[in-house]
């Protein structure tokens, strides 16, 4: 793709055409003074001729050489000017991979986190990490037994540590500024499908069952959590299938 010329340009060329005019103007300043003259005296006749030329031409050669000063450092201002463009669009584009450097780094520290989670059954000795975890919990809070209400109070904190951590990685990334729509797009579908891979039939289980552990805040702050980790995670999605299919139209 042919790049564009920003020195040169249309602000360049409305200055340097009445510029190349006066010019030619100034170049024929001296035949013009030799053989037309608004006054009776034919300067050609007379000793001082270049002694009258120089007088009347010394302005306009100052002249010129202001403005090709003027223009010398109109280049240097437009070089300087592209410069700092490259610098910002590079910071940008350092910023942008940064940023989803970071965003993937804390994903996937979460991932780990989560799969290596695991819960291990008061009532039935059964255990499970990550999402079996969830599955085991889920058939405790099914088959309740009053005794373990700690041990299950203890473990709603976990499950509220895991989805606040994925609900925050989430927003940050739908609302960060910096990312350009593909990076967006990749860690949004990483998110969406680890979520509707590990954590999304589980939660809905959870939200049946947790009643039986009674009316606790922790309790209240998961089923809000989970409430707002959802439809967090269908925004980003369905956020992201717009911005492409306006990107489609658009190209």
């Amino acid at each position: 793709m042919k790049s564009k010329n920003t020195t040169f340009d249309k602000k360049f060329w409305s200055f340097a055409i009445p510029f190349g005019f006066l010019i030619a103007m100034t170049c024929s300043l001296p035949y013009l003074l030799t053989q037309y003259s608004l006054v009776n005296y034919d300067l050609s006749k007379y000793s001082g001729l270049g002694d009258a030329i120089n007088g009347l031409m010394s302005p306009f050669v100052a002249m010129i050489a202001a403005i090709l000063m003027f223009i010398a450092f109109w280049v240097q201002y437009k070089a300087n000017e592209q410069q700092m463009q490259k610098l910002e669009e590079q910071t940008k584009r350092s910023t942008a991979q940064f940023d989803f450097n970071s965003f993937y780094e804390i994903f996937k520290g979460f991932k780990n986190e989560f799969d290596s989670w695991n819960y291990k059954s008061p009532q039935s000795s059964i255990e499970g990490s990550g999402k079996d975890g969830l599955s085991v919990f889920d058939n405790d809070l099914q088959n309740y037994q009053r005794i373990h209400v700690d041990h299950h109070r203890k473990t709603v904190d976990e499950i509220n540590y895991f989805t606040e951590i994925l609900l925050s990685v989430a927003l940050s990334v739908r609302n960060s500024e910096s990312l350009d729509l593909e990076s967006k797009s990749l860690l949004v579908v990483l998110i969406v499908t680890f979520y509707s891979k590990k954590m999304e039939k589980e939660l809905n289980n959870l939200k049946i069952n947790l009643g039986q552990i009674g009316e606790d805040l922790s309790v209240t702050l998961l089923q809000q959590n989970m409430n707002l980790l959802h439809e967090e995670i269908v925004g980003a999605r369905n956020d992201i299938m717009d911005k492409r299919m306006k990107q489609t139209w658009t190209n």
